[in-house]
């Protein structure tokens, strides 16, 4: 059995972006709003506590 029948060794040709682009999109934007929310939290319970 050869590896080339089984693996692609070239990306799909597309005139569209790939289907992965929403999930990496969408993980940028959670992990935006986290560090922002985080980052807000802290700011508070720092400025509370002293």
């Amino acid at each position: 059995m050869a590896l080339s029948n089984k693996y692609r060794i070239a990306p799909l040709a597309t005139s569209t972006l790939p289907p992965g682009i929403g999930f990496i999109i969408g993980n940028e934007g959670a992990e935006r709003f986290s560090y922002y929310g985080m980052r807000a939290i802290l700011i508070v319970f720092i400025t509370q506590r002293t």
